[in-house]
């Protein structure tokens, strides 16, 4: 049965973090071609995508006509690599000898680092269940700051907040030592 996506684009606004998921899911090429056409880096572009999977996440309620949810998307990308662009080439500093300015560059071991952080993160929030899930994602990475605000639109109290946050916290605790192993960089 295929579900239409203006169905994802209501669910995703009501708070089901899987019609988000899904959604991402369908239109990931279309992101990530979007970010490449801008950037002209893959590994730039990932992070691109991966930067609007997380705004997506927090801006979702902003989308006016769901049929538009894919144009909306690479808005949203175009949005990040527009400025990460203009940075890459700004103008030198000037009277700075550019030898004397610190790399902006990561290490390789600050990128494979980051990438096995990233891996593992999405790993431990996709063993969750859907309800762990959501309030772990709209605490960590929407951007909203109190108890008060993830509890209104979830339709629980604020305490089964608490509870299920520190419910995942413990799940993550204990699937730690198995996505440690099957990870190829191995958790030290």
């Amino acid at each position: 049965m295929h579900v239409l996506e203006r169905d994802l684009v209501y669910a995703a606004q009501a708070g089901d973090v899987a019609s988000l998921g899904a959604l991402i899911e369908r239109h990931r090429a279309s992101m990530m071609a979007t970010a490449l056409s801008v950037l002209r880096d893959p590994e730039d572009a990932k992070d691109a995508v991966q930067d609007a999977t997380v705004i997506a996440l927090r801006r979702i309620g902003d989308v006016r006509d769901p049929d538009a949810i894919g144009a909306w998307l690479r808005t949203v990308v175009r949005n990040i690599c527009w400025p990460r662009l203009r940075a890459r080439h700004a103008a030198p500093l000037g009277w700075f000898d550019e030898a004397e300015l610190p790399s902006r560059e990561p290490s390789p071991e600050e990128l494979l680092e980051k990438e096995a952080t990233r891996e593992w993160l999405w790993r431990a929030l996709a063993d969750l269940s859907e309800p762990l899930r959501l309030v772990t994602l709209l605490r960590y990475f929407s951007g909203v700051s109190s108890y008060e605000q993830i509890a209104t639109p979830c339709g629980i109290p604020v305490g089964t907040v608490r509870s299920r946050l520190n419910q995942a916290k413990s799940a993550a605790r204990a699937t730690a030592p198995r996505l440690c192993r099957a990870s190829p960089f191995h958790c030290s």
